[in-house]
């Protein structure tokens, strides 16, 4: 297991998740449901569900709502995606962001931009 995320001095740790497929589970608080099912997503202070804000990637609107809620600018965040259209989405408003295809090669690209991976 890899150590929590540690967001540098000032910088908040954001996540950004996909909604639910189903009708039914659009009504369950999405967050709460999978807090426990993935772990991953303790190492968040936040969360911006796009299927509770009606914004969906690759639009700007998501992306700057991230950063509103964490209170950075773009250029002070990385999103990771392995969907090339989304992080070109990213990339449009400022954030760096890296097209995952493997572990090694987006650990290479964080530790490139100075991160620890």
């Amino acid at each position: 297991m890899h150590p929590p995320i540690q967001p540098r001095a000032g910088r908040m740790a954001h996540n950004r998740q996909n909604p639910p497929r189903t009708g039914e589970a659009r009504d369950l608080d999405w967050r709460q449901r999978n807090r426990p099912v993935n772990a991953a997503l303790s190492h968040f202070r936040d969360y911006v569900v796009s299927g509770k804000e009606a914004c969906f990637k690759p639009g700007a609107e998501i992306y700057e709502l991230a950063c509103r809620r964490g209170g950075f600018r773009p250029a002070e965040a990385v999103f990771i995606d392995d969907s090339l259209k989304n992080v070109e989405g990213a990339r449009a408003i400022g954030l760096s962001a890296i097209h995952h295809r493997s572990a090694e090669e987006t650990v290479a690209a964080l530790r490139t931009l100075g991160l620890p991976a």
